[in-house]
């Protein structure tokens, strides 16, 4: 199943030679949702073709660099997506592109491989360091209790605002794929306030785990986090995204949106099976997603992130150096500071892995994205 935004986010860091790489891979277009998108239509070609559009292969060799090709446009032909754009970086090694398929199916307008996307849930990794910058000002702590702000919430004088940031507040998930399915059948609907939110999981309090005992992912987490955050600065999440790390990173094509739509050309498409056609998507209500996903970026602008969010460039050196739990992917294990761990609370999914929603998984880090190690 393709979601419908697929962002896969490579980390490599290092702490005594600090690197980053980032391969940010956007595919917009069939959107799997359980049963709702199981008919897989005839794939569309890209404008050359099939053929990636553009590519750039002096990170790997060509033997290795051939296969990423014919594996990457294996996945867009068999899931019939309009567009996809990857980038491989590596400073002092170089880089890897692909990009392929159309930015507008009615003006068949070629992909290019920085136009800004809806970079879904990877939003958490900068809400998150927005978070944190907080805790760096002493204006937060991490081991503050939501009773603080919530005390009538089930577990409120257990859940910490680390919980919350590591999706690891034992709050259930029980009806995310339908939220997620309404959102995406009425992108431009008014979203639902955390009062009716706090009301309807205050009603499942059964069902809540033990804070700090396994993950549950689920946005509310960083619905949570964005109000707290607001009654603590007066502040949106938005304006401190904005302020705190777009700003400071020079992030030119990175936004917090207010409006609907998406600077650039490139449009977004969902699949119909019972139309048999895509139906334009691009249009999005960003409370909707909020510090879960609302957040517009490019592949430049995430290389640009992912460095400073392994190097720690917007924390104190104790809050990114601070040990974080331990990362179990396959054969990988390794320890990194917390700013790492920031990339591993997003929700990433990876051709190899998606473990966002396996209980079993044991890693202490929801989700996981796929990390190289050195």
């Amino acid at each position: 199943m393709i979601p419908k935004y697929l962002l896969a986010t490579i980390y490599q860091c290092r702490r005594a030679q600090l690197a980053a790489t980032i391969a940010s891979l956007s595919l917009i277009g069939q959107l799997s949702l359980g049963d709702a998108a199981e008919t897989i239509p005839q794939p569309v070609s890209g404008p050359n073709g099939g053929q990636p559009a553009a590519g750039s292969h002096d990170l790997f060799a060509p033997a290795v660099a051939r296969n990423l090709d014919r594996a990457i446009g294996g996945i867009v032909r068999q899931n019939n997506l309009p567009s996809v754009a990857v980038g491989v970086f590596v400073p002092g090694k170089g880089r890897y592109t692909f990009v392929q398929g159309f930015a507008n199916l009615e003006t068949r307008a070629a992909r290019t491989l920085d136009q800004p996307f809806r970079i879904a849930s990877v939003t958490k990794a900068f809400a998150a360091t927005a978070v944190l910058i907080l805790v760096d000002r002493g204006l937060l702590r991490k081991t503050d209790h939501i009773a603080k702000w919530y005390p009538d919430f089930p577990n409120a004088d257990r859940i910490t605002v680390d919980d919350l940031l590591r999706m690891r507040s034992g709050i259930p998930a029980p009806n995310d794929n339908e939220v997620l399915a309404r959102t995406y059948d009425a992108p431009l609907a008014p979203a639902p306030s955390l009062a009716d939110e706090l009301i309807s999981l205050a009603q499942l309090k059964s069902e809540f785990k033990p804070p700090n005992t396994e993950g549950v992912y689920t946005d509310f987490n960083y619905d949570l986090l964005a109000v707290i955050v607001q009654r603590v600065t007066g502040k949106d999440i938005g304006e401190l995204i904005t302020e705190d790390v777009i700003v400071p990173l020079q992030l030119r094509n990175t936004s917090y949106p207010t409006g609907t739509g998406i600077p650039g050309a490139l449009r977004g498409y969902g699949w119909n099976p019972s139309t048999k056609r895509f139906e334009d998507k691009t249009l999005f209500n960003p409370p909707l997603a909020g510090a879960a996903g609302a957040v517009i970026s490019n592949i430049s602008d995430l290389f640009v992130f992912s460095r400073a969010l392994c190097r720690g460039d917007l924390l104190k050196p104790q809050t990114h150096l601070e040990p974080a739990p331990c990362i179990r992917s396959g054969s990988v294990r390794r320890t990194f500071p917390s700013v790492a761990k920031l990339a591993s609370i997003s929700p990433v999914n990876t051709f190899v892995i998606e473990p966002s929603r396996r209980s079993d998984f044991p890693s202490g880090l929801w989700p996981l994205p796929l990390v190289v190690s050195p």
